[in-house]
């Protein structure tokens, strides 16, 4: 039920994102269910005279499931449920962001670098991550590394989107 939400929550994003890009004048590609899963890119965006760009949206989100989304925090993702690299180490050109009043684009190769230096240094291979966070005191797990218990995936827990902005060049699209 919760994968199926959040599923609705990314579609929805997305055809939000594909708009915007149609009524900018792009031709807007969706990439197939292998691109999507394992390249980690949802568009390839076109316009005459210009180079292609693939770009992974993603939507809202909140700290835990069934809490309000603020986008005040995002979830890197270094490697997926899977275990196959993840969005971070994927072939999108970059990565977008919904948030309230658009969809905030960062160069991917950019967004990686800076994750990987942000990220706390404390993480040895094979060390326990973190399974869970306190939702009333966030930063404090700013940039640790988190994983759901029993799962492949490795997130870096709550980079701020401030921080993002604030360090990162990037381009908006307003809704």
């Amino acid at each position: 039920m919760r994968f199926k939400e959040s599923q609705k929550k990314g579609d929805k994003a997305e055809k939000g994102f594909a708009k915007i890009a149609k009524d900018k004048g792009f031709k807007v590609t969706k990439a197939n269910e292998q691109q999507n899963i394992y390249e980690h890119w949802d568009f390839k965006i076109e316009k005459e005279n210009t180079k292609p760009f693939f770009v992974d949206v993603k939507s809202t989100k909140s700290l835990q499931r069934n809490q309000k989304e603020t986008g005040k925090y995002i979830w890197l993702e270094f490697k997926g449920v899977r275990g196959f690299a993840g969005w971070l180490k994927g072939k999108a050109t970059h990565i977008s962001f919904e948030q309230k009043d658009g969809f905030y684009n960062f160069n991917r190769e950019k967004l990686h670098k800076w994750a990987k230096a942000k990220t706390k240094p404390n993480y040895k291979a094979g060390q326990e991550f973190l399974h869970s966070i306190d939702k009333n005191d966030p930063d404090k797990y700013l940039y640790q590394p988190y994983n759901r218990k029993d799962r492949k995936s490795e997130l870096t827990v709550l980079a701020s989107f401030e921080d993002m902005k604030k360090d990162l060049k990037y381009s908006i699209w307003k809704k």
